[in-house]
């Protein structure tokens, strides 16, 4: 068998850590990844800190990609003084729905829990993801108004602060599971494997 090369930019992102992951359990595969920020976990893989804007360290890492055979893009543009993940909130929605939609999942997203609503009572959803701070209205705020309409759609809320909410209250708002940041794509897709079971069978 071919030794493959894989280089891996964007190591750091759900989509690209994911695949970091994957590919460092093939034994014939050498992965390189790239990021700004080092990844919590390497891994077998070789991670090189870049920075994709700079066309100037991109030259000069050049010739560690030499004899790439697979190259994964999951780079996404950071905007400046974003230092750690997680803390833009059109970058987190757009990961989410290229990761969801990269697992086989139709996806439509809002960026406001007004908005949000409207298009949720429009048309039909298996399950409602919502972070919990939101411009017009909140997490909890969409998760009521959610079961209201279809007290059989399972919520879950997106928040970094899980440890500190109250687990009655969130009952109480119709919140189903909690997706606490920073998360990883499998967890991603665990929480919403777990929402699907809520469902009622047909």
């Amino acid at each position: 068998m071919t030794p493959k090369k894989v280089l891996i930019a964007g190591a750091t992102g759900l989509v690209g850590h994911a695949c970091m992951k994957h590919f460092a359990s093939h034994s014939d595969c050498e992965v390189i990844a790239l990021s700004r920020r080092r990844p919590d976990e390497t891994f077998r893989a070789r991670w090189l800190p870049l920075d994709l804007t700079d066309a100037a360290a991109c030259a000069r890492l050049a010739p560690e990609f030499a004899g790439v055979s697979h190259l994964v893009y999951a780079a996404l543009y950071e905007r400046p003084g974003l230092v750690a993940g997680w803390q833009d909130e059109e970058q987190i929605r757009t990961m989410l729905v290229d990761a969801l939609s990269g697992a086989g999942h139709k996806v439509e997203s809002a960026t406001d829990g007004l908005t949000g609503l409207a298009r949720f009572q429009g048309g039909r959803f298996d399950v409602v993801l919502t972070d919990l701070s939101l411009p017009e209205c909140s997490g909890l705020d969409v998760a009521r108004s959610v079961k209201r309409m279809h007290p059989e759609t399972p919520v879950v809320l997106i928040t970094g602060w899980g440890h500190l909410l109250n687990p009655e209250r969130l009952r109480e708002s119709g919140i189903d599971l909690m997706l606490v940041k920073p998360f990883r794509l499998e967890r991603l897709l665990s929480v919403l494997g777990d929402a699907l079971r809520l469902r009622p069978s047909a």
